[in-house]
């Protein structure tokens, strides 16, 4: 979870003319929306003996929603029928990380503050179906049985949207565990008069409890102005669902005027907002709140993104595709279930729900059509029968497509990543003569000086491979291969300084690549040539898999990985693609480009 404060810029300029709420309109009563009246208790509950901690509440009010039932009591080994969870239940006993931070922060809420670690605003990005909107709907009741909140609104993309979802919440006020310790707040309202006729307090926009708690349900496409009832202003507001898969540019842009001339400027004192989304859409108003575009809720916590699966690693296409390593972030929602997801709607569909992946959105950078004849070309790495009598080769995070010849020159790049559980460290090794690539240490699981000496030795096998690496990350590798008599080193020449110029002399020349904006465009443009030309075969499904989902965006024009994919491949590629173009690779540099699927396996 991060504190983040957004950087401040001019909102977005719309000609867009947001209409204002139109008056009181005939809707349907709350208890007709039930289907029945709440189930009141025979007697009224103490509400302070269920209110020690969040998880007895929640389990409590909510025992068909909020089980008790231990992980261990789960079977991991096979997948679990429907009897065993049903959907939207919530395991209390085996909470996520990011539940709980949820509640730790919404638990924490005192009357007109705001949260406890000081933010006003917590974002839930987690995958759909991972208890965003179960969690935020059950908040709503808590904000109103703890007096936090007094009046707020239930804010999505569309009123039909926020119209079901209040219709949820309804429901939860509605259940005989809040009906028998909080009664006040399973009643509605007494009928109210408005000058523009009789109105119910409870009705299809709006639950208006006996107590006088109110949350309205409001669409982005459907605004008032200065909203307040009686002399309450808003001091609570949610943002559920408020992206679409296919907003259009401009849709977004009027959302985000909606938002920052009319929603966010009602807020009254002492204001908290929630915000519960998957990353759909590379433009989205929480995308922008996750990688800090947004002008708007700068006093803001960001749970996420959080992916169904870390780490996942998967084979196969469409709903043949099978999960083959990661780890579940929820031990309830575990790889079974994963899988049956992927089973039931496809690998592309739980990328883009469950793991925040924007691949199939925005401008790809390099080219679908070109990525798609090398995708042809993908195969396994060697197995370990072929690897037997090259124990240098079994680490776990090697693979190798072409073992080492003698005499034929091969390239190194390493690109690091700031530590463990993030971004991969990657040493790619590639042919030089042929640029093919025959074998690539790939992983987050070590530091960046246990990922270099397990590279050493593969550098040392291909023939003492001339080496280069990012310059940013270039400390503990840099010491290693010394360490180790790596010595075929490319060294950058860096831009002549003045006095160099004056004095006729030559520029220093550095190890390690410049890790610049311009130098970074070079890597990505190198790659790009490589693609479209087909000037080799790229055996690797993560390296298609990175290339695939690395994408033009606002903050980086030249391309970046898409939420929740990675691009450390992509910049080792390009650095090793271009050692192969320094002399010091002793390679053959002319070559005819080929289509790759002419281009036999010889390595």
């Amino acid at each position: 979870m991060v504190a983040m404060t957004g950087a401040r810029r001019p909102p977005p300029q719309s000609t867009w003319n947001l209409p204002e709420l139109s008056g009181a309109v005939s809707l349907p009563s709350w208890t007709e929306l039930a289907g029945a009246q709440p189930m009141q208790a025979t007697q009224t509950a103490n509400p302070a003996s269920i209110e020690s901690d969040y998880r007895t509440w929640l389990t409590t009010l909510w025992p068909e929603t909020y089980v008790t039932r231990s992980v261990s009591s789960l079977s991991e080994s096979a997948p679990r029928d429907a009897t065993q969870l049903d959907t939207g239940q919530i395991n209390v006993g085996g909470l996520a990380s990011y539940h709980a931070e949820y509640w730790d922060w919404l638990w924490g809420i005192v009357p007109t503050g705001p949260g406890p670690d000081g933010n006003n605003c917590f974002v839930q990005v987690w995958g759909r179906g991972w208890g965003k909107s179960t969690n935020i709907e059950t908040g709503c009741v808590a904000l109103a049985a703890h007096s936090r909140r007094r009046y707020g609104w239930y804010i999505s993309g569309r009123q039909a949207q926020a119209d079901d979802h209040l219709y949820t919440v309804s429901q939860r006020f509605l259940s005989p565990g809040v009906a028998r310790y909080y009664p006040q707040l399973a009643e509605a309202k007494t009928q109210i008069v408005h000058q523009r006729g009789r109105q119910l307090a409870w009705n299809r926009r709006r639950v208006w409890t006996a107590d006088g708690f109110v949350i309205e349900a409001v669409g982005l496409d459907a605004v008032g102005r200065g909203a307040k009832l009686d002399d309450q202003r808003i001091d609570f507001m949610i943002f559920d669902d408020v992206d679409a898969t296919l907003d259009t540019d401009e849709t977004i842009e009027r959302k985000i005027a909606a938002l920052t001339r009319t929603i966010i400027p009602s807020q009254g004192p002492g204001c908290i907002f929630l915000v519960a989304q998957n990353l759909i859409h590379p433009n989205g108003i929480v995308t922008r709140l996750v990688d800090g575009r947004a002008t708007y809720l700068g006093s803001r916590t960001v749970s996420g993104p959080h992916p169904a699966i870390l780490g996942l690693e998967y084979e196969g296409m469409g709903t043949d595709a099978i999960i083959t390593a990661g780890t579940p972030t929820w031990d309830v929602l575990g790889i079974a279930e994963c899988q049956q997801k992927i089973k039931d709607a496809g690998i592309d569909s739980f990328l883009a729900e469950c793991q925040h992946s924007l691949t199939y959105f925005g401008e790809a950078r390099f080219s679908r059509e070109s990525l798609a004849a090398h995708a042809e070309n993908i195969r396994p790495p060697l197995a370990a029968k072929a690897l037997t009598e090259h124990p240098w080769a079994h680490d776990p995070y090697l693979s190798v497509w072409g073992l080492p010849i003698a005499g034929a020159p091969y390239v190194a790049y390493f690109d690091g990543a700031e530590g463990v559980g993030s971004d991969y460290c990657v040493t790619m090794i590639l042919r030089a003569d042929t640029r093919q690539l025959v074998a690539m240490l790939r992983d987050n699981k070590r530091e960046q000086g246990q990922h270099a000496k397990v590279a050493a030795e593969v550098i040392r096998q291909y023939n003492n491979a001339y080496v280069g690496w990012e310059r940013s990350h270039e400390a503990d590798f840099a010491a290693i291969m010394a360490a180790e008599g790596i010595t075929r080193i490319y060294r950058h020449k860096e831009e002549q300084t003045r006095a160099q110029q004056i004095n006729g002399t030559d520029p220093t020349q550095r190890t390690g690549y410049p890790a610049r904006q311009r130098e970074r465009q070079r890597l990505v443009a190198r790659v790009a040539n490589y693609i479209v030309n087909h000037e080799g075969v790229i055996p690797s499904e993560v390296v298609i898999w990175e290339l695939q989902s690395f994408i033009k965006t606002q903050r980086q024009p030249d391309g970046e990985a898409a939420a929740g994919a990675h691009d450390d491949t992509v910049f080792a590629f390009g650095g090793a693609l271009l050692m192969c173009e320094q002399p010091g690779a002793q390679s053959l540099i002319t070559f005819e480009p080929r289509r790759s699927k002419e281009v036999p396996w010889g390595f």
